[in-house]
C-alpha cells in the first residue's frame, strides 16, 4: 500500500487523477468515481498506481499507457475525428502516431476543473457570470497543475495535454477562452477536442440537464448553436456522423460498468 503522505508530487498527481474521475466524466456527484480511485490507489499493482508515479516522476507517455480507463469514451471520439482528419486533410501532418498521443492527451482537458469549487461545477442550473467566470479559469488551473510535472522542453505528449488544456474552450471566430484565439491560431489537436467536448457534453447528462439525442446533438453543432468551429473540423464531423452514432450507442451499452 502506498503511504498518502509521503507522496510528494505523487499526491498532486492523485489530485489530477482525482479531479479526472469526477469532474472529467461528470458523475454528477463525482462520488462513485472518486471511490474507485481511492480503491484503485490502495492496490500497489494496479494501473492507476502505476500511471501515479509516472505522472509524479514527469512521465506522461508512462502514465497514459500504464491504464487504458483513460482511453474511455471521448478520447476515442477524438481518435475518430483525427483519423478523418488525417485521411482527408493531409495538409495538417497529423500521423498515426500523433493521432494515438492526442487521443491520449485529451484524457486531461478538464483536469483544471478540481479547482472549481462544487457549488459551481455541480450547481443545477445556470450559472451567474460571475460563477461562469470562475468557471473559465479550469483552462489555466490546468495548465499550471501540468507544469508542476513538466520536465523535458521539447516534450511533444506534454505539448498535447498543455495546448489541450488552454485551448478547447477556443472558439474559430475568436469568440473562445481563455486567450480568444481565432482560426488556426488555435493548435489542430484543440480543435478537434473542442468539437468532441462539446458534442460529448451535449448527449450526455448533466446536473443542469438531460442528455440530448445524437442526431439533437450533431444538428447543434453544425448549425453554429455551440460556438464556431473551422469549416474543416465541421467536414470531419459530418464524415464522423455514423461513427459518432454508434460510439454513443456503446458507450450507453456499457455505461453501467
Amino acid at each position: 500500500m502506498i503511504d498518502h503522505r509521503r507522496l510528494g508530487k505523487v499526491g498532486l498527481a492523485a489530485l489530477l487523477l482525482a479531479g479526472y474521475y469526477g469532474f472529467v466524466r461528470y458523475t454528477g456527484t463525482g462520488i462513485p468515481c472518486l471511490f474507485r480511485f481511492v480503491f484503485h490507489l490502495k492496490c500497489p499493482g494496479c494501473g492507476i498506481t502505476h500511471m501515479l508515479l509516472a505522472l509524479g516522476r514527469g512521465d506522461f507517455q508512462g502514465a497514459f499507457y500504464s491504464h487504458p480507463v483513460l482511453f474511455c469514451f471521448s478520447p476515442f471520439l477524438g481518435w475518430i475525428l483525427l483519423k478523418y482528419l488525417a485521411k482527408y486533410f493531409p495538409k495538417y501532418g497529423i500521423t498515426d502516431a500523433q493521432i494515438n498521443e492526442i487521443a491520449r492527451a485529451s484524457a486531461l482537458h478538464d483536469i483544471g476543473k478540481i479547482g472549481i469549487p462544487d457549488s459551481i461545477l455541480l450547481k443545477p442550473g445556470k450559472l451567474t457570470d460571475e460563477e461562469f467566470e470562475t468557471m473559465k479559469t479550469h483552462t489555466t488551473i490546468g495548465c499550471d497543475m501540468l507544469k508542476k510535472f513538466k520536465k523535458e522542453e521539447d516534450n511533444e505528449f506534454y505539448r498535447y495535454c498543455y495546448d489541450i488544456c488552454r485551448y478547447h474552450h477556443e472558439r474559430w471566430d475568436g469568440n473562445g477562452y481563455p486567450d480568444h484565439l481565432a482560426g488556426d491560431e488555435i493548435p489542430i489537436w484543440a480543435q478537434v477536442v473542442s468539437i468532441v467536448d462539446v458534442y460529448d457534453a451535449l448527449i450526455s447528462e448533466r446536473v443542469y440537464k438531460a442528455a440530448f439525442p445524437h442526431t439533437v446533438a450533431y444538428e447543434m453543432i453544425q448549425n453554429g448553436e455551440c460556438g464556431q468551429f473551422s469549416p474543416d473540423i465541421l467536414e470531419c464531423f459530418e464524415l464522423a456522423n455514423e461513427d459518432f452514432f454508434d460510439m454513443v450507442d456503446v458507450n450507453r451499452i456499457f455505461s453501467f460498468m
